[in-house]
Protein backbone atom coordinates (compact mmCIF):
# COMPACT_ATOMS: atom_id res chain seq x y z
CA UNK A 1 0.00 0.00 0.00
CA UNK A 2 1.44 3.22 -1.09
CA UNK A 3 1.15 5.78 1.73
CA UNK A 4 1.65 9.77 1.40
CA UNK A 5 4.83 9.34 3.67
CA UNK A 6 5.89 6.72 1.42
CA UNK A 7 5.70 9.09 -1.53
CA UNK A 8 7.12 11.74 0.43
CA UNK A 9 10.18 9.59 0.81
CA UNK A 10 10.63 8.03 -2.07
CA UNK A 11 12.23 11.03 -4.17
CA UNK A 12 14.88 11.49 -1.07
CA UNK A 13 16.25 7.98 -1.55
CA UNK A 14 16.46 8.86 -5.33
CA UNK A 15 18.30 11.68 -4.59
CA UNK A 16 20.54 9.07 -1.97
CA UNK A 17 21.10 6.84 -4.79
CA UNK A 18 22.15 9.23 -7.17
CA UNK A 19 24.61 10.50 -5.10
CA UNK A 20 26.22 7.23 -4.42
CA UNK A 21 26.31 6.33 -8.25
CA UNK A 22 27.98 9.40 -9.38
CA UNK A 23 30.42 8.79 -6.81
CA UNK A 24 30.99 5.36 -7.63
CA UNK A 25 31.33 6.47 -11.54
CA UNK A 26 33.75 9.05 -10.29
CA UNK A 27 36.11 6.43 -9.17
CA UNK A 28 38.59 4.68 -11.05
CA UNK A 29 37.70 1.64 -12.51
CA UNK A 30 40.93 0.33 -10.98
CA UNK A 31 39.37 1.20 -7.44
CA UNK A 32 36.01 -0.08 -8.22
CA UNK A 33 37.26 -3.91 -8.18
CA UNK A 34 40.15 -3.71 -5.28
CA UNK A 35 40.76 -2.06 -2.08
CA UNK A 36 44.16 0.15 -1.93
CA UNK A 37 47.54 -0.72 -0.23
CA UNK A 38 49.04 2.98 0.77
CA UNK A 39 52.15 3.62 2.07
CA UNK A 40 52.52 7.25 4.10
CA UNK A 41 56.20 8.87 5.01
CA UNK A 42 56.07 11.25 7.46
CA UNK A 43 58.84 13.72 8.15
CA UNK A 44 57.88 16.50 10.68
CA UNK A 45 59.74 19.81 8.83
CA UNK A 46 56.81 19.98 6.08
CA UNK A 47 54.14 20.84 8.73
CA UNK A 48 52.02 23.56 9.53
CA UNK A 49 53.22 25.18 12.66
CA UNK A 50 57.03 23.51 12.64
CA UNK A 51 59.14 26.57 11.28
CA UNK A 52 62.28 25.93 13.29
CA UNK A 53 65.18 23.81 13.89
CA UNK A 54 65.92 23.95 17.63
CA UNK A 55 62.62 24.89 18.89
CA UNK A 56 60.43 22.57 16.47
CA UNK A 57 62.02 19.92 15.32
CA UNK A 58 65.26 19.09 17.46
CA UNK A 59 64.31 16.38 19.58
CA UNK A 60 65.08 18.72 22.77
CA UNK A 61 63.14 22.00 21.65
CA UNK A 62 60.92 23.39 23.27
CA UNK A 63 57.94 23.12 20.99
CA UNK A 64 59.48 19.27 19.73
CA UNK A 65 56.13 17.22 21.44
CA UNK A 66 53.62 19.90 19.91
CA UNK A 67 55.03 19.21 16.82
CA UNK A 68 54.80 15.46 16.95
CA UNK A 69 50.91 16.52 17.91
CA UNK A 70 50.96 18.60 14.52
CA UNK A 71 52.50 16.06 12.19
CA UNK A 72 50.45 12.73 13.66
CA UNK A 73 46.99 15.49 12.99
CA UNK A 74 48.03 16.20 9.21
CA UNK A 75 48.75 12.26 8.89
CA UNK A 76 44.93 11.28 10.22
CA UNK A 77 43.65 13.61 7.90
CA UNK A 78 46.18 11.76 5.03
CA UNK A 79 44.51 8.55 6.59
CA UNK A 80 40.83 9.60 6.55
CA UNK A 81 41.34 10.78 2.81
CA UNK A 82 42.61 7.20 1.77
CA UNK A 83 39.71 5.48 3.89
CA UNK A 84 36.98 7.63 1.80
CA UNK A 85 39.17 7.18 -1.33
CA UNK A 86 38.88 2.97 -0.37
CA UNK A 87 41.89 1.87 1.38
CA UNK A 88 42.11 -1.10 3.09
CA UNK A 89 45.75 -0.90 4.49
CA UNK A 90 47.94 2.35 5.39
CA UNK A 91 51.04 1.91 6.38
CA UNK A 92 53.06 4.97 7.69
CA UNK A 93 56.68 5.09 7.60
CA UNK A 94 58.11 7.53 10.81
CA UNK A 95 60.56 9.21 8.62
CA UNK A 96 61.90 11.90 11.63
CA UNK A 97 65.56 10.91 12.72
CA UNK A 98 64.76 11.55 16.78
CA UNK A 99 60.63 10.33 15.61
CA UNK A 100 57.73 12.91 14.95
CA UNK A 101 55.05 10.84 15.38
CA UNK A 102 52.71 10.85 18.58
CA UNK A 103 51.55 7.08 18.20
CA UNK A 104 48.75 7.89 21.31
CA UNK A 105 46.51 9.36 18.78
CA UNK A 106 47.24 7.82 15.50
CA UNK A 107 44.30 6.78 13.71
CA UNK A 108 43.11 3.07 14.62
CA UNK A 109 42.98 2.09 11.01
CA UNK A 110 46.49 2.61 10.11
CA UNK A 111 49.84 0.88 10.91
CA UNK A 112 53.40 2.51 12.01
CA UNK A 113 56.64 1.47 11.19
CA UNK A 114 59.52 2.99 14.03
CA UNK A 115 62.83 3.22 14.44
CA UNK A 116 65.75 2.95 12.70
CA UNK A 117 66.21 0.50 9.35
CA UNK A 118 68.90 -1.60 8.90
CA UNK A 119 67.49 -3.33 6.00
CA UNK A 120 67.11 -1.66 2.61
CA UNK A 121 63.77 -1.50 1.81
CA UNK A 122 61.91 0.00 4.78
CA UNK A 123 59.13 -2.52 4.33
CA UNK A 124 58.42 -1.02 0.89
CA UNK A 125 57.90 -3.30 -1.99
CA UNK A 126 55.32 -3.79 -4.91
CA UNK A 127 52.52 -4.60 -3.16
CA UNK A 128 51.64 -1.46 -2.31
CA UNK A 129 49.53 0.79 -4.75
CA UNK A 130 50.74 4.12 -3.99
CA UNK A 131 53.23 6.05 -2.18
CA UNK A 132 53.02 9.34 -0.29
CA UNK A 133 54.48 12.24 2.06
CA UNK A 134 53.06 13.94 5.26
CA UNK A 135 55.32 16.87 6.00
CA UNK A 136 57.87 16.12 3.55
CA UNK A 137 60.62 19.62 3.30
CA UNK A 138 62.38 20.81 0.09
CA UNK A 139 65.87 19.87 -0.43
CA UNK A 140 69.22 22.03 0.85
CA UNK A 141 69.54 25.29 0.15
CA UNK A 142 66.64 25.61 -1.76
CA UNK A 143 65.60 29.41 -2.05
CA UNK A 144 63.24 30.15 0.74
CA UNK A 145 62.20 26.48 1.56
CA UNK A 146 61.43 26.54 4.98
CA UNK A 147 63.70 23.69 6.61
CA UNK A 148 65.25 22.77 3.76
CA UNK A 149 67.98 20.26 4.44
CA UNK A 150 68.92 16.53 2.58
CA UNK A 151 69.02 14.37 5.16
CA UNK A 152 71.09 15.61 7.36
CA UNK A 153 70.41 19.22 8.04
CA UNK A 154 73.62 19.77 10.26
CA UNK A 155 76.03 17.67 8.28
CA UNK A 156 75.52 17.63 4.36
CA UNK A 157 75.62 20.81 2.17
CA UNK A 158 74.30 19.31 -1.31
CA UNK A 159 73.41 16.03 -3.37
CA UNK A 160 74.23 15.28 -6.59
CA UNK A 161 72.87 12.68 -8.28
CA UNK A 162 74.24 11.92 -11.95
CA UNK A 163 74.97 15.76 -11.84
CA UNK A 164 71.45 16.95 -10.91
CA UNK A 165 70.97 18.03 -7.53
CA UNK A 166 68.71 15.79 -5.59
CA UNK A 167 67.17 16.07 -2.05
CA UNK A 168 64.85 13.55 -0.35
CA UNK A 169 61.77 14.21 -2.19
CA UNK A 170 63.74 13.00 -5.49
CA UNK A 171 65.34 9.90 -3.59
CA UNK A 172 62.49 8.67 -2.17
CA UNK A 173 60.63 9.28 -5.09
CA UNK A 174 62.82 7.32 -6.66
CA UNK A 175 62.91 4.46 -4.23
CA UNK A 176 59.27 4.17 -4.47
CA UNK A 177 59.78 3.90 -7.89
CA UNK A 178 62.24 0.98 -8.07
CA UNK A 179 59.60 -1.32 -6.78
CA UNK A 180 57.24 0.44 -9.41
CA UNK A 181 55.09 2.14 -6.67
CA UNK A 182 53.68 5.27 -8.12
CA UNK A 183 53.85 9.31 -6.02
CA UNK A 184 50.38 10.69 -5.63
CA UNK A 185 50.41 12.98 -3.36
CA UNK A 186 52.90 15.56 -1.21
CA UNK A 187 51.99 17.45 2.15
CA UNK A 188 54.51 20.50 3.32
CA UNK A 189 55.79 24.34 1.99
CA UNK A 190 54.89 25.40 -0.98
CA UNK A 191 58.88 25.33 -2.04
CA UNK A 192 58.56 21.35 -1.40
CA UNK A 193 55.78 21.20 -3.68
CA UNK A 194 57.24 22.46 -6.54
CA UNK A 195 60.00 20.33 -6.16
CA UNK A 196 57.79 17.40 -6.69
CA UNK A 197 56.27 18.92 -9.49
CA UNK A 198 59.37 18.77 -11.29
CA UNK A 199 59.49 15.21 -11.11
CA UNK A 200 55.70 14.43 -11.33
CA UNK A 201 53.93 17.11 -12.69
CA UNK A 202 50.70 15.69 -12.11
CA UNK A 203 51.16 14.90 -8.63
CA UNK A 204 48.66 16.26 -6.54
CA UNK A 205 50.31 18.45 -3.33
CA UNK A 206 48.89 20.33 -0.19
CA UNK A 207 51.33 23.52 0.25
CA UNK A 208 50.24 23.78 4.21
CA UNK A 209 52.82 26.93 4.97
CA UNK A 210 54.87 29.40 2.63
CA UNK A 211 58.49 29.31 3.25
CA UNK A 212 59.79 32.12 3.72
CA UNK A 213 63.59 31.35 4.72
CA UNK A 214 65.30 28.29 6.46
CA UNK A 215 63.38 29.55 9.84
CA UNK A 216 60.50 31.00 8.83
CA UNK A 217 57.02 30.58 7.20
CA UNK A 218 53.21 31.74 6.78
CA UNK A 219 51.29 28.75 7.79
CA UNK A 220 47.92 27.97 7.69
CA UNK A 221 46.08 26.86 10.86
CA UNK A 222 46.02 23.70 11.50
CA UNK A 223 42.63 22.59 11.38
CA UNK A 224 43.28 24.19 7.20
CA UNK A 225 46.02 22.53 6.75
CA UNK A 226 44.52 19.18 7.53
CA UNK A 227 41.44 20.03 5.40
CA UNK A 228 43.45 20.79 2.68
CA UNK A 229 45.49 17.55 3.48
CA UNK A 230 42.44 15.46 3.50
CA UNK A 231 41.29 16.70 0.12
CA UNK A 232 44.21 16.32 -2.00
CA UNK A 233 44.61 12.83 -0.89
CA UNK A 234 40.76 12.49 -2.27
CA UNK A 235 41.63 13.63 -5.83
CA UNK A 236 44.85 12.08 -5.54
CA UNK A 237 43.05 8.74 -5.36
CA UNK A 238 40.73 9.51 -7.93
CA UNK A 239 43.21 9.88 -10.43
CA UNK A 240 45.84 7.30 -9.07
CA UNK A 241 45.62 5.15 -12.37
CA UNK A 242 47.27 7.78 -14.00
CA UNK A 243 50.72 8.79 -12.20
CA UNK A 244 53.38 7.85 -13.97
CA UNK A 245 56.68 6.56 -12.34
CA UNK A 246 59.96 8.54 -12.29
CA UNK A 247 62.62 6.69 -13.04
CA UNK A 248 66.88 7.31 -13.54
CA UNK A 249 68.42 4.38 -15.39
CA UNK A 250 71.73 3.35 -13.98
CA UNK A 251 74.77 3.56 -13.83
CA UNK A 252 74.71 5.89 -10.90
CA UNK A 253 77.21 8.43 -9.68
CA UNK A 254 76.51 10.36 -6.39
CA UNK A 255 78.15 13.22 -5.17
CA UNK A 256 77.45 14.00 -1.66
CA UNK A 257 78.83 17.97 -0.55
CA UNK A 258 79.65 18.07 3.74
CA UNK A 259 79.38 21.33 6.17
CA UNK A 260 82.90 19.70 7.07
CA UNK A 261 85.94 18.03 6.47
CA UNK A 262 85.49 15.68 9.20
CA UNK A 263 81.75 14.51 7.84
CA UNK A 264 83.36 13.81 4.44
CA UNK A 265 86.07 11.62 5.85
CA UNK A 266 84.05 9.81 8.45
CA UNK A 267 81.74 9.03 4.81
CA UNK A 268 84.70 8.04 2.90
CA UNK A 269 85.46 5.05 5.58
CA UNK A 270 81.86 3.71 4.26
CA UNK A 271 82.28 0.83 1.88
CA UNK A 272 82.22 2.09 -1.53
CA UNK A 273 82.59 5.71 -0.95
CA UNK A 274 85.60 7.78 -2.05
CA UNK A 275 86.69 11.16 -0.95
CA UNK A 276 87.11 13.68 -4.26
CA UNK A 277 87.97 16.34 -2.23
CA UNK A 278 87.95 18.30 1.49
CA UNK A 279 84.15 18.02 1.60
CA UNK A 280 82.73 15.61 -1.01
CA UNK A 281 82.78 12.17 -1.40
CA UNK A 282 81.37 10.01 -4.05
CA UNK A 283 79.79 6.75 -5.09
CA UNK A 284 79.43 4.72 -8.18
CA UNK A 285 77.27 2.08 -8.13
CA UNK A 286 74.23 0.10 -10.46
CA UNK A 287 72.19 -0.69 -8.05
CA UNK A 288 70.02 2.23 -6.70
CA UNK A 289 69.08 0.08 -3.07
CA UNK A 290 72.78 -0.06 -2.36
CA UNK A 291 72.68 3.88 -2.19
CA UNK A 292 73.16 5.38 1.65
CA UNK A 293 73.07 8.87 1.44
Amino acid sequence: MITRRNIILIPSLILLLSIFLLDYCHTPQSLQKKKLKIYILTDLEGVSGVVTFQKHSYSDGIYYEQSKALLTKEINAAVEGFLEGGASEIVILDGHGSGGINIDYIHSEAKVLMGRFTDRDFGLDSSFDAFIFIGQHAMSNAPNGNLAHSFSSRTIENIWLNGKLIGEIGALVLYASYFNVPTIFLSGDDVACNEIKELIPNIETAAVKKGFGLNAALCLSPEKAREKIKEGVKRAVRKIDQFELYKVEPPYEVIIEYKNPDSAENKAKSPGWERISDLKCTYKTNDFLSIRW
